[in-house]
């Protein structure tokens, strides 16, 4: 969606948020804000920060800058918004509280990335796995390793993220593997608005839901805020999950913006972004 689109899909509701949506189709993001909020078009502009809820979002620079043009700022600024994306910039502020990593500029060897770690070890784009694949995400061997980067400049997803290491984490699992993707543990996404958790949800929707014990709900919730706190990402989503040992770790960091909701209650979740620019 370039500005002009953003223009024309620009509505507040509730007269608190401005949101910029578009559907994508995909369950896991989309969310139908006319059918249980007030909203109007914003013709004339906004005194509000702009949500965008449209999809992947390519060039935020540019799009960034041709809003400002009319007036208008996005909730996440650039700097912000690769705070939030790339784990080069989060993890040196947070690698206290998540798995060692490693990136590289260019795709490195086997024999490079073995100098620093041990098998077996996490593989991934600096933004994203491919699709949470097994055998393109974890090396067990030398004969894995190498597999992976063969694959990696063909690869559409991977091949134009710098390649990240990270050590191998064992989670508790919540279910068997089903074909090549990565074992489903026990994991929460948690969206952040102002250092504020406003939902909470399990990752593995797929799988029979997980509840959280009190303290464990508590636990994470102030893990996530102490996180968005130090990363300084005004609508952030931190995604954490439980160690085999029973210790929590942060897995990842991400944009509001352009995270799924996975297991988060959209509804509350919007209703609580609303009552916090309230006041309540």
């Amino acid at each position: 969606m370039n500005s002009g689109e953003i223009l024309r899909n620009l509505i507040e509701v509730n007269e608190r948020v401005c949101v910029a949506y578009q559907k994508t189709n995909f369950d896991i993001y989309d969310f139908d804000f006319r059918q249980y909020f007030e909203t109007k078009p914003v013709i004339t502009g906004t005194t509000f920060p702009v949500i965008l809820r449209i999809g992947a979002i390519e060039e935020y620079e540019s799009l960034s800058d041709a809003l400002v043009e009319f007036g208008l700022c996005l909730i996440n600024s650039v700097k912000q918004h690769e705070m939030a994306s790339l784990l080069p910039n989060w993890y040196p502020r947070i690698k206290e509280f998540t798995a060692r990593s490693v990136w590289y500029e260019t795709l490195p060897t086997a024999e490079t990335i073995l100098a620093e770690f041990t098998f077996p070890v996490f593989l991934k784009g600096e933004r994203q796995t491919n699709r949470h694949s097994q055998s393109m995400s974890i090396a067990n061997n030398l004969a894995d390793l190498e597999n992976i980067l063969h694959y990696w400049k063909q690869d559409k997803v991977l091949g134009w993220q710098r390649l990240i290491c990270r050590d191998f984490i064992k989670l508790e699992k919540i279910a068997e593997r089903v074909g090549d993707k990565i074992q489903p543990s026990k994991e929460f996404r948690i969206f952040l608005w102002k250092n504020i958790a406003v939902g909470i949800g399990h990752y593995w929707t797929e799988f029979d839901k997980i509840e959280l014990t009190i303290n464990e709900r508590l636990h994470i919730i102030k893990l996530a805020e102490e996180v968005s706190k130090i990363v300084d990402v005004p609508f952030l989503v931190v995604d954490i999950a439980k160690k085999a040992d029973g210790d929590w770790i942060v897995i990842e960091l991400n944009d509001g913006q352009e995270s799924g909701y996975a297991g988060v209650n959209r509804l509350q979740l919007w209703q609580k972004i609303i009552d916090l620019e309230c006041g309540k």
